[in-house]
């Protein structure tokens, strides 16, 4: 499972105080925010627009959501400290379909949600056991039709099952007589020792 780490502001552009003391002005203690102003605030002055929205999603509505039992959203970038993964990857999953349900906040980001982050796990899990990504895209395709293909996903990581098996029962065989070969190098090091009067090396 992905280890999730702190969270902070990311690109986020820092708001002056003097538009901090705007924005305590139009959001109530529970968070609301007026949406009239912020859409007011677009035609008056794009850029300020972008940072008020920007500082009021990561800063009041995000915490509020996610407090309310809403669940959290991530930037690429946070996750990518999640999971490792690069952000040039993940906007390919994107592009060939094996991310489908990826949501974009007002600014037109990107933003993930925590069943892509459980979704992104199973991805590596297929990937690192030799599922080709055709493989996996052909599996999300499947996702994608509904309870209509339950029987046909089972079978299908059933399939990939028996192969990730297989592969481990070959490695197995192949890693005990690379071990016994350890082991012979071993010995003869050891009477290599022995012979020079030199067992302490």
């Amino acid at each position: 499972m992905f280890q999730k780490k702190g969270r902070g502001l990311g690109n986020a552009i820092k708001p002056t105080k003097q538009l901090t003391k705007v924005i305590s002005c139009f959001c109530s203690t529970n968070g609301q925010v007026s949406v009239m102003f912020i859409m007011i605030m677009k035609f008056v002055n794009n850029d300020l627009y972008k940072i008020l929205t920007n500082y009021l999603i990561c800063n009041i509505l995000k915490p509020t959501l996610t407090k309310k039992g809403f669940p959290p959203m991530y930037s690429i970038n946070e996750l990518v400290k999640i999971t490792g993964i690069p952000a040039s990857t993940l906007r390919y999953y994107e592009q060939v379909g094996i991310l489908p349900e990826v949501k974009r906040n007002v600014n037109g980001r990107r933003e993930y949600n925590e069943k892509v982050l459980e979704w992104l796990e199973l991805v590596v899990a297929l990937k690192d056991t030799g599922m080709t990504i055709e493989e996996i895209k052909s599996y999300t395709e499947l996702i994608l039709q509904g309870d209509d293909t339950l029987d046909v996903r089972r079978d299908f990581l059933t399939e990939h099952k028996k192969n990730v098996e297989i592969s481990l029962a070959k490695k197995q065989y192949h890693l005990e007589k690379i071990i016994r070969k350890i082991a012979v190098y071993d010995v003869l090091l050891y009477k290599k020792r022995e012979s020079s009067g030199d067992l302490l090396i």
